[in-house]
């Protein structure tokens, strides 16, 4: 055990991220990963930069029509308050009444002062990087000859300009993320409702390393866990743990007899666990006792945990019964709790 530790937390360059690399996701949820990996960047963590790491996985989450789509709003929003010097030139506010100019410029700082302080309280540092495109349009005012009323009146304009373009490309950035996600979410259920399924292997892409989603040199979290359990229990792995091992200690052979269910005060081990059923809105201990009969579709575990611990489970099937979900795939009876995997309660 010890030394398992010490190898999960060792190791240089990119064995150092043995951990995080055991967490590989969901093939079709690949890029909701990304992000969410990209979200857990720092520099004092992992060398790379949130914001960077961000910006790449919110660019390429979406299909390269999208993308191009995201590559111009975000071109027209950069560079929008600069180009306006082109469509209406400063001068051309020259003489403009002070009654005028002063409360459009008081209506426009107002305005710009209340998004700052609103993007600032969720986003910190990151909010001045908004503030480019402003900065690029205030710098094109002094290329004219501008009297002091038409500066007021051009930069104030340059703020009201910079405010719409910002909230309107948000806007169009979130209904893009919302249909590209929207069918995601529709199809929850075959995504196994959430973002790892345990034992499905993943192979990072560069963008996905460039998010902060290390190389996996290692198999994925409940693979590599069976196997752990297993080595630590003396036991090879054509066969998974069972609770049944555990009830009869080291010294009692390792066999299947579905009958075995000595009280808990018997048993060398007693390893109970706990888990919620969401639908029924109640907990159950692990293994399920003896009176209660569970079935199982292999199809529907597939992924979820090893496919040696899935054949290991399979061998009993319900006659007649097939699974909901797979029409053409017959249900197996859960083994006994003495010949229910170990692996099985701990995902």
């Amino acid at each position: 055990m010890a030394g398992l530790i010490k190898w999960l937390i060792s190791g240089e360059g990119t064995e150092r991220w043995r951990l995080p690399a055991l967490f590989q996701p969901n093939g079709n949820l690949h890029k909701a990963y990304r992000l969410a990996t990209a979200l857990m960047q720092s520099p004092k963590t992992t060398g790379r930069r949130r914001f960077t790491s961000v910006f790449t996985a919110m660019l390429f989450a979406v299909k390269p029509l999208g993308t191009l789509a995201l590559l111009v709003l975000f071109a027209l929003w950069l560079v929008g308050p600069y180009s306006l010097r082109w469509l209406i030139p400063p001068s051309t506010w020259n003489g403009s009444l002070w009654a005028v100019a002063l409360p459009l410029l008081a209506v426009a700082l107002l305005a710009a002062w209340w998004a700052y302080k609103v993007t600032a309280a969720r986003f910190g540092k990151i909010t001045l990087f908004f503030l480019i495109p402003l900065i690029l349009g205030l710098t094109g005012i002094p290329l004219y000859d501008v009297d002091a009323v038409g500066w007021f009146v051009a930069g104030a304009i340059q703020v009201l300009v910079w405010l719409v373009l910002t909230f309107a490309v948000a806007g169009a950035f979130a209904v893009i993320y919302t249909v590209a996600s929207w069918p995601l979410l529709a199809r929850y259920k075959s995504h196994r409702f959430g973002l790892v399924p345990g034992s499905a292997k993943y192979k990072p892409s560069f963008l996905d390393r460039v998010c902060g989603i290390p190389s996996a040199r290692v198999s994925p979290l409940v693979s590599w866990l069976a196997d752990r359990i297993d080595d630590l229990a003396g036991i090879d792995h054509t066969r998974a743990l069972t609770f049944g091992d555990l009830w009869r200690g080291p010294d009692k052979p390792r066999e299947s007899d579905p009958a075995y269910c000595p009280p808990p005060g018997e048993r060398v081990i007693n390893l109970a666990l706990m888990t919620t059923d969401l639908s029924a809105s109640r907990p159950h201990e692990l293994p399920f006792p003896a009176d209660e009969r569970w079935q199982f579709c292999a199809e529907c575990l597939r992924d979820l945990i090893p496919d040696r611990v899935i054949t290991q489970m399979s061998t009993s099937t319900v006659d007649g019964v097939t699974c909901p979900e797979h029409e053409n795939v017959s249900l197996h009876w859960l083994p006994q709790p003495c010949d229910v995997p170990v692996i099985l309660a701990a995902r």
